[in-house]
């Protein structure tokens, strides 16, 4: 399937875990890790790696099954920043629902700009609401790689990848 995708024109896939956050670090890498990992590996273009909930504890695993970016939920993002390699971009953390569909748009103005402050020191950082609503990007809504979006910063479309070539600065994920 996914290389389907690459092939249809996909520059990113999102690879989601909707309970990995569920297991303990002492079972996850059995259980979940080394397949995400297989999965990560085998993919032909970047991989967004998503796992719901609270995946503090995980963090690392993540880090570890290779993505090109990994999307994170419930977490403080700023904190988090330290443990996570400057190569691999950050996605999130807008809450989806109480946020995007349960607020005002004013709210919704003012929490995405005090996450895009918060995280303005991070490089390889793209605000995103959480899994549910980062799947809409298969529907070709480009995926923006810095606070303003004018595609000057780095993002998944800037790292070079195993193959030897870099994937267009609008990337879209599948």
């Amino acid at each position: 399937m996914m290389k389907a995708y690459a092939e249809a024109g996909a520059d990113a896939i999102l690879v989601g875990e909707p309970t990995g956050s569920m297991l303990s670090r002492k079972h996850a890498w059995e259980f979940m890790g080394k397949y995400l990992k297989e999965i990560i590996d085998a993919c032909p273009v970047p991989v967004v790696l998503h796992i719901c909930g609270n995946a503090n504890h995980l963090l690392e695993l993540m880090v570890h099954a290779g993505p090109a970016a990994i999307g994170l939920g419930k977490e403080d993002l700023p904190s988090l920043v330290p443990r996570i390699p400057p190569d691999i971009v950050i996605v999130g953390n807008i809450d989806p629902i109480s946020v995007l569909e349960g607020g005002s748009p004013e709210n919704e103005r003012r929490e995405v700009e005090e996450l895009c402050d918060r995280m303005s020191h991070v490089p390889c950082y793209i605000y995103a609401p959480g899994l549910r609503r980062i799947a809409g990007y298969a529907s070709g809504e480009p995926v923006r790689h810095d606070r303003d979006g004018a595609g000057d910063g780095p993002g998944i479309g800037d790292r070079e990848y195993k193959a030897g070539t870099r994937r267009r600065a609008d990337s879209r994920i599948a």
